[in-house]
């Protein structure tokens, strides 16, 4: 098959599953970049910001080093360092975890809910989420669900 009947389906309305692909891929480079560049500004990498996003998630079942991994896709030992340059930046504190002192919990301080904050209010406006109306974003949103745990399967 040629690359261009990859791209173009037998509808003239909807594109081939793998244009839409190519649609998310380009999407993800664009969330990439400007993610980056908003960690960036406040001192962060984009896996720190990740990880500061993943600890106030969890913030109510407690956040953990081995949730931390698992949502943001790596090991353990990288996980670990990421949390130890977050602890030294003064943005997270380790607790123990009354339930299992083995497992430390991780904490936002004041500092890390600050620039926590301060970089998810950039979000919307920078990736274009803030352009779209209300049933934009609930199509979106179910769009992207969808394809997650299509993902969170494979």
């Amino acid at each position: 098959m040629e690359y261009h009947e990859y791209m173009t389906s037998g509808d003239d309305q909807a594109p081939a599953p793998a244009k839409t692909c190519e649609d998310l891929w380009s999407l993800l480079q664009f969330f990439k970049a400007h993610t980056a560049r908003i960690a960036d500004k406040h001192g962060l990498t984009p896996i720190q910001f990740g990880a500061l996003r993943t600890i106030a998630d969890q913030a109510e079942k407690g956040a953990t080093m081995g949730r931390i991994a698992r949502k943001l896709h790596c090991d353990a030992s990288n996980a670990t360092g990421i949390v130890d340059r977050l602890t030294a930046l003064q943005l997270v504190i380790r607790q123990d975890n009354p339930e299992d002192r083995r497992v430390k919990l991780l904490v936002l301080t004041p500092r890390g809910k600050t620039v926590l904050s301060k970089a998810l209010k950039e979000l919307p406006e920078v990736l274009g989420c803030a352009r779209l109306d209300d049933r934009e974003r609930e199509t979106l949103h179910r769009l992207v669900v969808k394809l997650t745990s299509v993902a969170n399967g494979y």
